[in-house]
């Protein structure tokens, strides 16, 4: 069986956030978050970068303020960023390694990997990360060739395609890229059906504070569906921004006590971060809290206390971006009429009080629901996403309408070819929106020209995010040469499951008037009179006898003849022609070129190499190290000293000593080779004393077992149990012989067992003894198992018969008296 066959089924979901990522995967029997190789159900995006392997999730997270030049975080936030972004200064100061520009204008990340300035593309980077989750999967025996990712709503056309690449660098198939408002609605409602009604329609608001990003969006659910009526976000609002306001407060006052500055140490800011961030959630449960860093900077130590309401008061400026963006969503819920049935909260930062009584204000209710888990719901969304899709899984019926958050536009203008080939502007452009904001995904839309010029076609957002160029896409149809005088051009533009948008197919439809000969009808027959049909139908009854024998030749020459005599008349049939036309795009926007992910992916595997072989060395180096110090301590003095001659221990101690030296001076940097030969040595000269003491070890409950089963054997053979009377003295015997056998063979070797010492090789082995054990049972058990015979078929009958005898002598009556006449 392939290892294939031997996986685990399951639908792979990933909620691939800003710092953290969570893996559910769907089964059988429900949805599973998937724990990591330090047992945590959620694992860190972290990538770091070293002289001899790569170290992601909690290995790189381990080594990040010890390597931070070297190790990128918030990859994700960079992908599809261009380099004019005004946010990307902001961006920046939350990753450590250095951010550059390449010779193609695209952003990267510059770092010392493997003794080598090397360039990453955010894509390599997050490629780099996905291929970590997959080995995730793979450690749980699942397939981890496809997955569900989940994307935040405001993710523009740039940012999806460089997701998409990036999981194509790592292997893996996205099978959908499914917003994180979709995915948190789909866990909201497939789990709720039973309590959901048919036609009355509930209508939820979800409020997402994550580390870095917020989202408030509304959703409407009932037992069939669910769909996405409103969304608010924000990819520069998170719980980092309170980070910051405090990092500043703090790097101040540290500033005026020592005159340090944590601005200028990056390792600094990282270690300032981790011990504001657990404050932050220390004071979500508790009144105050303390800040400790020591050796800060310089031996200089930090130490900070903070009560629950100073810090409200400091991340005020944070708190006033929330409230616009909840009434943003509040004032499109009034022009829109919706009414609320309960608000939801998620993401880590919900949790912080002051930030619950804001939401409560600012919808106007009491209480806040918390029935999802705030850090696993997108997860198991998108987990349930896979198993919809999946041929391998039935799931209940649910539908989802997912929203598009942008408005696209198309731009067209017409163009001819003069002489030479060469474009000729005809006239000027036209536009309209096609995908208006909030419309389901997918949908096709079609646009219809009634010309024959060529047309250049541009897609691109009619109100793009902030520093994202607007342009989607570009297409050019070239002219076509209708036959008919009457035709259209249609462009078929489709919104695809992941949000990218494209000319799906272009056709020229022709229309066409054709002849077509349609036969007339006509009555042949003579009109008679009324009164004269009924002697008319009597003739026909007396003539029917003398015409039946008709010549079949004749009637076939009379269909020709009606036939030549058949008239028509010609009709004009309206027809339609389809014809696929060719459409170009000139340059694929924001994706890699095929060649580009082809080598990437190809730099990828060899990064895993090194990586494994990195691993392996590590491990075998390791195990060596491990040996020696184990056989060092068994042999000297210890409890496998015995089982050696002097001369052996003497040599075997020295060798360990020596490779012991060899680890410490030069083997630090060994290949993996040279430890794989130097641990097969050892192990060898090691071997012969391991066998004995296992054997000497082991050799006597071996021995009691054989003794055991010798004397259930001998008391069998002498049995007088009524159970084993059915068999006879001759056939115990092979048992009986058995047992003498052994019985010898185990006093000559006990015998010769006695003149040996422990270093030398026992005469018989725990292997040997086993074997008599099996030779011994295999002569038993047929013989002891024997069943009782049948009796005989005769004494059986007669034993029948004399039992039916009884029962008749017992309801035999008296004979009675009878009177006989005379």
């Amino acid at each position: 069986m392939s290892q294939q066959q031997n996986l685990t089924q399951g639908a792979i979901g990933i909620d691939f956030g800003s710092s953290r990522s969570v893996i559910a995967v769907a089964k059988r029997g429900g949805v599973d978050i998937l724990t990591n190789e330090a047992s945590l159900r959620e694992t860190r995006n972290i990538v770091g970068y070293g002289p001899k392997q790569r170290f992601m999730g909690e290995a790189g997270n381990a080594q990040a303020k010890s390597n931070f030049k070297n190790t990128v975080s918030n990859f994700n936030r960079l992908l599809g960023l261009p380099p004019t972004h005004p946010k990307l200064r902001n961006e920046t100061k939350w990753i450590t390694s250095k951010i550059a520009t390449n010779q193609d204008g695209k952003l990267v990340h510059e770092v010392q990997y493997k003794n080598e300035t090397v360039q990453f593309l955010p894509e390599q980077v997050t490629g780099a990360m996905l291929g970590a989750l997959r080995n995730i999967v793979s450690s749980h025996n699942l397939p981890n060739h496809e997955a569900v990712i989940s994307v935040p709503s405001y993710y523009t056309e740039q940012e999806r395609k460089a997701l998409r690449d990036a999981c194509l660098i790592a292997g893996l198939n996205p099978t959908r890229l499914f917003n994180e408002s979709s995915a948190i609605s789909i866990s909201y409602g497939l789990f709720r059906k039973a309590e959901l009604d048919s036609t009355v329609t509930r209508n939820v608001a979800f409020i997402d504070l994550g580390h870095s990003k917020f989202s408030a969006f509304v959703s409407s659910f009932n037992k069939e569906k669910s769909a996405v009526l409103a969304q608010v976000h924000d990819r520069q609002l998170g719980a980092r921004d309170m980070d910051w306001l405090i990092f500043q407060k703090y790097a101040k006052s540290f500033e005026q006590k020592t005159g340090l500055s944590p601005y200028e140490s990056k390792k600094a800011m990282l270690r300032l971060f981790d011990a504001i961030g657990k404050q932050r959630t220390i004071l979500s449960a508790n009144m105050e809290s303390e800040c400790n860093c020591e050796y800060l900077m310089e031996d200089c130590d930090l130490s900070e206390s903070l009560t629950r309401s100073e810090f409200e008061s400091i991340i005020q400026p944070v708190l006033a971006q929330i409230q616009q963006c909840l009434q943003t969503l509040i004032q499109e819920l009034k022009n829109k009429k919706i009414e609320l049935h309960s608000v939801e909260i998620i993401g880590g930062a919900t949790r912080i009080p002051i930030v619950q009584e804001m939401i409560k204000k600012s919808f106007g209710i009491d209480t806040l629901n918390k029935t999802l888990n705030a850090s696993e719901c997108i997860a198991r969304g998108c987990a349930m996403m896979a198993a919809m899709m999946s041929p391998l899984f039935k799931v209940a019926e649910y539908n989802l309408e997912e929203s598009n958050y942008y408005a696209i536009k198309t731009s067209w203008d017409f163009f001819n070819l003069n002489e030479k080939g060469q474009k000729v502007d005809l006239e000027g452009g036209k536009s309209s929106v096609i995908f208006e904001k909030g419309c389901t995904i997918p949908n096709v839309k079609s646009i219809t020209f009634t010309k024959s010029d060529g047309i250049n076609i541009n897609l691109f957002y009619d109100n793009p995010s902030e520093g994202f160029d607007g342009l989607l896409a570009n297409y050019v149809i070239q002219p076509c040469k209708p036959k008919e005088q009457t035709y259209s051009v249609k462009v078929r533009i489709k919104l695809d499951k992941n949000g990218l948008v494209s000319i799906d197919e272009v056709q020229l439809i022709e229309d066409y008037q054709v002849e077509e000969k349609i036969p007339i009808k006509k009555d042949n027959k003579p009109t008679v009179p009324a009164a004269q049909q009924p002697q008319q139908q009597q003739n026909q009854a007396d003539n029917s006898q003398q015409q039946q024998p008709a010549n079949n030749v004749d009637n076939q020459q009379q269909q020709q003849q009606e036939e030549v005599q058949q008239e028509y008349e010609i009709k004009m049939r309206k027809k339609t022609r389809y014809t696929n036309l060719q459409f170009d795009q000139p340059k694929i926007l924001y994706s890699l070129l095929k060649e580009q992910i082809d080598m990437f992916i190809n730099l990828q595997i060899s990064h895993i190499n090194f990586d494994n072989v990195t691993i392996n060395t590590l491990f075998k180096k390791n195990e060596l190290e491990s040996f020696i110090y184990a056989w060092r301590a068994h042999l000297d003095g210890g409890s496998y000293q015995q089982y050696a001659l002097p001369n052996l221990v003497h040599s075997v101690l020295h060798e360990l000593r020596t490779y012991e030296q060899w680890l410490y001076e030069h083997g630090q940097e060994a290949p993996l080779n040279d430890y794989g030969q130097r641990l097969e040595k050892v192990q060898q000269m090691c071997a012969p004393i391991q066998r004995r003491y296992n054997e000497y070890s082991n050799l006597p409950d071996s021995i009691n077992q054989l003794q055991k089963i010798i004397q259930e054997s001998e008391g069998f053979v002498i049995s007088g149990a009524e159970q084993y009377a059915h068999i006879s003295k001759e056939e115990r015997k092979p048992i009986a012989d058995e047992v003498d056998r052994i019985r010898i063979f185990l006093n000559n070797a006990e015998i010769a067992q006695k003149r040996l010492q422990l270093h030398q090789d026992p005469v018989i082995t725990c292997e040997e003894v086993q074997k008599q054990i099996n030779s011994l049972i295999n002569i038993c058990k047929p013989i002891m198992s024997k069943s009782k015979p049948e009796p005989k078929k005769e004494e059986k009958m007669q034993t029948e018969n004399d039992a039916n005898n009884q029962n008749n002598n017992a309801n035999q009556k008296p004979d009675e008296k009878m009177d006989i006449e005379k």
